[in-house]
C-alpha cells in the first residue's frame, strides 16, 4: 500500500508540477476539489523525496515551490507547510523520530553571554528557539558589548566565506543529523570527522573557524563532550579541548564571554 501510494502521490505530483505553467494561478475544478489531505500527503511525499533522498537535493523552497505554483490555494498551503517545525521542514534538516529528542533538546538550548566570565552581572541570553531557523541561523550579538564585531555565533555548520566575518572567528553549533543528512551536499567537507563521532554520547558538537577562510575544511572542532558537561565550562575553555588547527590569526579567547547550555531532559 505505500508503494501505492508513493506512486500515486508522485504521479499526482507530477501531474499538477506540469500542469503550472498553463495553469498560472487558474486551477481546474478537479485540482480544487482534492481533499485537503491528499494536498498535505502529496506535499510531505514531495519533501521527503527530494529532501532525503536525492544526492544533491535543491532546496526546500525551490522542491515545495514547485506545487506552490500550481495556484493561490495551494501557493497558500505549502507557506503554512514550510514554516519551521512542520514535518517537511524537519525532513529537509534531518530530523526524524529517532532523534527528536535531540532536536527538542537543542531546540531548548540557550547561549549566554557574561561581560565579565567570572561573574553573572550583566548576564544576557539567546535561545535558539528564538531564531528565525533554529537549526541553521546567526545569534544576534548586537547586545553583547563589542563582541559582534570579532565574533559570529550560529547554529548549523560552515557552508562557505561570509563577507561580513572576513575578520571574525566563526563559532557553529550543530546536532551531528544535520550534518549526516548532507555529507553527500553541503556538508561533504566535514566527512572526515564522522567516524569518531559517536552520537549517543555527543549528539551536539562545536565548531572553531576563521571567517576569512575559503576552505571549508580547516576548522577546530570537539565532537566528543557529553550533554551534560557542555554547560560546565564556557565556548573558550571547550576549545582547549577542541582539534585544534593553531592558526596565527585565530584568536578563541574572544569566546570566553559565551556559554552554551544544553541540558538533557
Amino acid at each position: 500500500m505505500i508503494k501505492n501510494f508513493k506512486f500515486m502521490s508522485s504521479t499526482f505530483i507530477m501531474a499538477v508540477a506540469l500542469a503550472a505553467p498553463q495553469l498560472s494561478h487558474a486551477m481546474d475544478p478537479e485540482f480544487l476539489d482534492t481533499p485537503k489531505e491528499v494536498w498535505g500527503l502529496c506535499v510531505k511525499q514531495a519533501a521527503y523525496e527530494q529532501c532525503l533522498e536525492e544526492k544533491t537535493p535543491v532546496t526546500l523552497g525551490k522542491t515545495l515551490g514547485n506545487l506552490a505554483v500550481v495556484c493561490v490555494n495551494w501557493k497558500n498551503f505549502i507557506v503554512d507547510e514550510m514554516q519551521v517545525g512542520t514535518s517537511s521542514w524537519k525532513a529537509w534538516y534531518g530530523v526524524t523520530p529517532k532523534n527528536e529528542d535531540i532536536y527538542q533538546q537543542f531546540l531548548n538550548g540557550i547561549l549566554i553571554y557574561r561581560p565579565n566570565p567570572q561573574s553573572d552581572e550583566g548576564i544576557i541570553t539567546l535561545k535558539i528557539s528564538e531564531l528565525l531557523n533554529p537549526l541553521s541561523c546567526t545569534f544576534d550579538l548586537s547586545t553583547c558589548g563589542d563582541r559582534g564585531q570579532y565574533l559570529s555565533i550560529s547554529t548549523g555548520y560552515r557552508k562557505g566565506k561570509k563577507q561580513e566575518n572576513s575578520n571574525k572567528l566563526e563559532i557553529w553549533l550543530a546536532p551531528k543529523f544535520i550534518i549526516e543528512k548532507n555529507l553527500q551536499s553541503s556538508a561533504g567537507h566535514l566527512q572526515s570527522i564522522m567516524g569518531n563521532w559517536n552520537e549517543e554520547i555527543a549528539p551536539i558538537g562545536i565548531f572553531w573557524t576563521f571567517g576569512e577562510w575559503s576552505d571549508l575544511y580547516g576548522c577546530d572542532y570537539l565532537n566528543n563532550i557529553k550533554l551534560d558537561d557542555i554547560c560546565s565550562k564556557n565556548i573558550f575553555e571547550h576549545w582547549l579541548r577542541a582539534k585544534q588547527m593553531k592558526d596565527a590569526r585565530y584568536n578563541p579567547l574572544i569566546c570566553q564571554n559565551f556559554t552554551f547550555i544544553c541540558k538533557p531532559k
